[in-house]
């Protein structure tokens, strides 16, 4: 699924069910220093190809997020292996994983020291605010994997979200002072 050989993820569309199943990881998550991110990359356009997940790495392992239609979010973790090639579901697409490929090379070396999930005010179908993504706050910068209506969208201005947004967890180191 997603460009990747024996990866079967779970689409979520509400946030609590998405808690239940992954919120130990990202807690785990919390005062680690990103070393890196990946995205697939379009080698004949040279550009994001932005349906597959963003692999996000930290010290000690790994998240892949990725918005699947327009009202679902995919999170999984140390589950994608960046050695295999991506293929997009049979087609001609040449794609390859890119290491920093974006705007986002501020993240590198950063503490995280908060994570959100978001929520859109949108009704989803099930009367529960859908799950739109999900924001790391860092020593000095924001930035968040949010659902562009099926693909990745990348925000790095937190005010540019109009959405609910609900603490996981804060480093307690960075409470206190």
């Amino acid at each position: 699924m997603l460009g990747a050989e024996d990866y079967h993820p779970k689409p979520y569309s509400e946030s609590s069910e998405m808690m239940e199943d992954h919120q130990s990881n990202l807690e785990t998550i919390i005062g680690k220093r990103m070393k890196g991110f990946w995205v697939a990359w379009d080698t004949n356009i040279h550009d994001w190809f932005n349906d597959a997940p963003v692999i996000i790495a930290f010290e000690g392992g790994q998240i892949e997020l990725c918005a699947f239609k327009s009202d679902q979010f995919i999170i999984t973790s140390n589950e994608m292996y960046l050695s295999k090639p991506i293929d997009w579901y049979g087609t001609d697409l040449e794609l390859s994983w890119k290491k920093n490929g974006l705007e986002l090379l501020f993240v590198i070396g950063k503490q995280v020291e908060q994570l959100e999930i978001l929520q859109s005010s949108e009704d989803n179908g099930s009367h529960a605010p859908a799950l739109y993504g999900i924001g790391f706050q860092l020593e000095d910068r924001y930035f968040a994997i949010c659902n562009g209506f099926d693909q990745n969208e990348i925000v790095t201005n937190k005010e540019e979200l109009s959405v609910n947004k609900t603490v996981i967890k804060e480093n307690p180191a960075k409470r206190s002072s």
